[in-house]
């Protein structure tokens, strides 16, 4: 593969598949989407399991910020590292915001759960991003793709009328509640 098609190839595919998402418009969100398997409760803990399961991000996020932690100390400034910052505090979020929607899972907790794994996913693009590419750019990028992927979330579409709703490649998502989208989740999210 000539160098040419190695840098095209990546926006390329990106673009092809967020092209793809706006064909194929809205994905609903299933109706039961919020029974989960596990509806055990030990310790006056909800969801026992699925709260639980939480602990593995929390661990892999404070044990790779302290990583980053000790590398920064040493001097150690490798391309990647703000990126990979970004994504080890997003799993600790994860392990907070998944845990809290699991606790009492429904559409106006879900934000929750979603946005700190978004913002993870973002982080770690931009540290691969920066490691291949010699860290050009890598704080812009870094920043620029934290705040896409924050931005797909309509804060007022989770904690007004129409209570929760995404927005993924740029096309809004409504949750069902109750097996069907609510009219106000309609409004608030296709006007």
């Amino acid at each position: 593969m000539t160098t040419r098609w190695r840098w095209l190839l990546p926006p390329l595919i990106t673009l092809g598949a967020v092209a793809g998402l706006v064909a194929y418009g809205p994905i609903p969100q299933l109706a039961n989407y919020h029974d989960f398997a596990d509806r055990r409760v030990l310790l006056d803990v909800p969801h026992w399991g699925d709260v639980m399961s939480n602990a593995g991000f929390a661990f892999v996020g404070v044990w790779g910020l302290s990583v980053l932690q000790t590398l920064r100390r040493s001097g150690d400034q490798r391309a990647g590292m703000l990126g990979y910052g970004v994504f080890f505090g997003s799993l600790l979020l994860t392990a907070i915001g998944s845990s809290f929607y699991h606790w009492a899972p429904d559409n106006d907790r879900l934000v929750w759960d979603r946005l700190p794994i978004a913002l993870a996913c973002a982080g770690l693009l931009a540290a691969v991003r920066a490691e291949s590419m010699q860290k050009t750019h890598e704080v812009a990028w870094t920043v620029v793709l934290a705040v896409a992927a924050v931005a797909t979330f309509d804060p007022t579409c989770y904690f007004k009328a129409c209570r929760s709703c995404s927005f993924h490649s740029g096309r809004p998502t409504p949750m069902l509640h109750e097996g069907r989208v609510s009219r106000s989740v309609s409004r608030c999210c296709f006007t």
